[in-house]
């Protein structure tokens, strides 16, 4: 094919695929050399997500890459092979502690151990707390255009829908616990087991020792850590549910996943699960591993500590296409999430779309078609950094800088009053549809200015006059 033309069929691009080296399309051969061990008509694509606090941009990232994975699969294999991304909700998971970035956590308090869809919503907007999470996570998927199906635990486990799996974990019992107690101390080997009863009379999830299981009659048995009496439950219908990792390895057997991606944590549970999968006669899915989000501090971000950037604040200030990039490079990279991070991230991509068009004639003609500027008139009212067309305005670091520099005591690098000085001090301009060269300039109002600091606008006033800056504009109010 020469290089002066388009793909024009479905095979030419997956010419073009093969030849790739990109993450995504490395792990999507890997799919496709599954398939030729084990054809089946349909690829199951599964994130997981658990509800214990609200999402943040790391559960973004995961549906993010692995829709990346999906799409290049897509690309390898013609688009012939159906395709599925399941985002599933662990939220039949107990509630283990309140999170930090809740209201009304005493009342919270009151309703630890139990599955966090029997847990009140502390917002009092939905039935629990694992719907209300489950709804935020399903808008923000929803308004970034995800095609995904969204799965909850509860309601798969009492719906009946993982019956059989369970019965066959509770038929091979020992070959699980052979996998796991290895790699359990001592202490809690002696009590372990992979199912957790459900408590009759209090509704939480029991860490307690199994002292009898029925395989025929689908039963385990245990001893109330309260009242002492024996009690005898069915692993079906919602009455137990399974230890994480079994869970894991359960789901992966049940449903037939065939990709999932996890964290740099997950590196030992992850194969635990593999080899349980195997033994309930499943194969496990193709795995990838990437580095954790930090804060920072360097620390790991949590749902429900609520530490790192949300989705919101990203948006903020920069475009979503910003966020695909900052997702889509170095996966086994650890990145740290904080304001500091956007500006650099917002030049980083206007740098490639300004270079995409003169990569080569293929390029060119896909820019012209495709028309990616789309995405920077489509952005957030809220952005803050423009798209900072060659000879106008300052890349968004540079503006970063330019407040630090203004800002007595803050003229070194990563300072945090100059960061968040400068994304409560600027919003877009309003401007026309139609006024272009105006559609990135920047407003700084004398209103969002912090107390103490009135005198930066004077000062930023005369270091952008100086310098010339064409698009930061200042407001009388």
């Amino acid at each position: 094919m020469s290089t002066l033309d388009l793909p024009s069929s479905p095979s030419e691009l997956r010419a073009l695929a093969e030849q790739s080296n990109a993450w995504p399309f490395e792990q999507a051969k890997a799919i496709v050399a599954r398939l030729k061990n084990k054809p089946k008509d349909e690829v199951l694509f599964e994130t997981g997500y658990g509800p214990s606090g609200l999402p943040h941009i790391g559960t973004f990232g995961e549906v993010a890459r692995t829709t990346m994975v999906r799409h290049a699969f897509r690309a390898l294999t013609e688009d012939k092979i159906r395709t599925r991304l399941i985002a599933f909700s662990d939220d039949m998971d107990g509630l283990r502690k309140v999170p930090d970035n809740v209201p009304n956590k005493e009342m919270l308090s009151e309703h630890l151990g139990k599955p966090l869809t029997r847990v009140p919503d502390p917002f009092s907007t939905h039935p629990s707390f694992g719907a209300h999470n489950n709804a935020r996570l399903r808008a923000f998927l929803d308004a970034f255009g995800f095609d995904y199906e969204f799965a909850s635990s509860t309601d798969y486990y009492t719906s009946g829908r993982f019956d059989a799996a369970l019965m066959r974990v509770l038929e091979r019992i020992e070959e699980v616990m052979a996998v796991m107690l290895p790699s359990l101390r001592e202490e809690r080997a002696a009590s372990y087991s992979p199912f957790l009863p459900i408590c009759p009379r209090t509704g939480v999830v029991l860490y307690v020792p199994i002292v009898a299981h029925d395989a025929k009659a689908g039963t385990i048995s245990y001893e109330d850590p309260e009242t002492k009496e024996r009690v005898t439950l069915p692993v079906t219908g919602g009455h137990c549910k399974l230890q994480w990792k079994p869970d894991f390895a359960m789901r992966w057997a049940a449903l037939g996943v065939d990709y999932e991606m996890s964290g740099k944590d997950l590196i030992d549970s992850v194969k635990l699960a593999g080899k349980i999968c195997t033994a309930l006669g499943g194969t496990p899915p193709e795995a990838f591993i990437y580095e954790l989000f930090l804060d920072d501090k360097g620390q790991k971000i949590s749902k429900s500590k609520g530490n790192g950037l949300t989705i919101d604040e990203w948006l903020r200030y920069a475009s979503p296409e910003s966020l695909s990039l900052f997702m889509y490079r170095e996966p086994k990279a650890a990145k740290r999430l904080y304001f500091d991070v956007i500006p650099r991230n917002v030049d980083d991509y206007q740098q490639f779309l300004d270079a995409f068009p003169r990569q080569d004639a293929i390029a060119a003609k896909l820019f012209r078609r495709r028309d990616p500027e789309r995405g920077l008139r489509d952005r957030p009212a809220g952005a803050v950094f423009g798209p900072g067309e060659e000879g106008q305005g300052w890349p968004a670091w540079r503006l970063a800088r330019l407040v630090q520099y203004a800002l007595s005591g803050a003229a070194w690098s990563g300072k945090r009053p100059a960061l968040r000085l400068l994304r409560r001090g600027l919003r877009i301009a309003k401007c026309s549809g139609d006024d272009r060269r105006r559609a990135g300039a920047v407003v700084m109002t004398e209103r969002s200015v912090m107390a103490g600091h009135s005198s930066l606008l004077r000062r930023l006033r005369k270091l952008v006059c100086d310098a010339g800056h064409p698009r930061l504009v200042f407001a009388a109010t």
